[in-house]
């Protein structure tokens, strides 16, 4: 697992040109951002939006708050970085409401993984015969997320001016 605060998100975009009725990618254009600036937007937006009656995402003592995808990944939370580490499954932080959103809230499809080869004792050699599979998103659950966000802080740009 990386740490966090070697880790950032990449919100990128084409550029398109168009001509005679064809399109290419001229190039592209992106910005990095780091945790620590992702976590100051979640808490930025919510101090601007919670009502007196209700709690803002700078309470971390009282108030979880997590910004995920559409993989349940955790894109940034009000937490200290080093419990909740940016590309974390939210299964894995928070477990309960992990259930919640998937089995009462409908948000996510359940899907169990099992480690077999941790079952292995200690003493014996256990290899397995199949390709080793790393826990990753694809490249189209990046590209989602990606798209998401940047389409999140274009609304919040556009609030902002108005």
């Amino acid at each position: 697992m990386f740490k966090s605060d070697e880790a950032a998100v990449h919100l990128v975009a084409p550029v398109v040109v168009s001509h005679n009725g064809k399109e290419t990618v001229a190039a592209v254009a992106g910005v990095k951002l780091k945790p620590k600036y992702l976590q100051q937007v979640l808490l930025d937006i919510s101090k601007r939006e919670a009502s007196a009656s209700e709690l803002s995402c700078d309470r971390a003592d009282e108030l979880l708050c997590y910004l995920i995808d559409h993989q349940a990944n955790v894109i940034a939370s009000n937490q200290d970085l080093a419990v909740v580490a940016l590309g974390e499954r939210l299964g894995r932080i928070d477990p309960k409401l992990m259930e919640r959103l998937a089995l009462n809230e409908s948000l996510f499809d359940e899907h169990v993984e099992h480690n077999y080869q941790a079952l292995c004792p200690d003493d014996e050699v256990c290899t397995a015969a199949g390709v080793r599979s790393v826990v990753a998103p694809t490249i189209n659950a990046v590209v989602y997320a990606v798209q998401n966000f940047y389409q999140i802080i274009s609304n919040i740009g556009q609030i902002v001016v108005t």
